[in-house]
């Protein structure tokens, strides 16, 4: 039986080997804020994105580097499941609402500089 840790110190010892694949701002972007939940079914490793953009983001470019490094590091075919935190949606509508009123504060132009009497038919 597994110890009750076990999926924290797999998922140490695969992010230690996998700073040396990444640039230092993809692995503290993508994966330094990654969270192990648990092992799943033996073999998955559930980890919780920050939000629903680093789910999206790992699972597209980086399924493949992390199934090999948690095969490599746990002797012994693995995969990984990914989630959304939940407290990602729920913060959701401030950042809707804190760009709302960004897009409120912007300044408007001058209307152009053109003559009224200026038309086509005055032409």
């Amino acid at each position: 039986m597994a110890s009750p840790d076990s999926h924290l110190s797999l998922w140490e010892t695969a992010k230690s080997e996998l700073r040396n694949t990444f640039s230092r701002a993809d692995f503290d972007t993508w994966i330094s804020t990654l969270q192990p939940l648990e092992i799943a079914e033996g073999n998955v490793l559930v980890l919780e994105a920050p939000s629903v953009l680093t789910e999206a983001w790992v699972n597209s470019n980086y399924s493949e580097v992390l199934r090999r490094q948690l095969t490599l590091v746990a002797g012994r075919n693995m995969d990984y499941r990914l989630t959304a935190s939940v407290d990602a949606s729920r913060d959701l509508p401030q950042v809707v609402a804190s760009v709302s009123r960004a897009s409120r504060q912007t300044s408007v132009s001058p209307p152009p500089a053109i003559k009224a009497n200026n038309t086509f038919e005055n032409f």
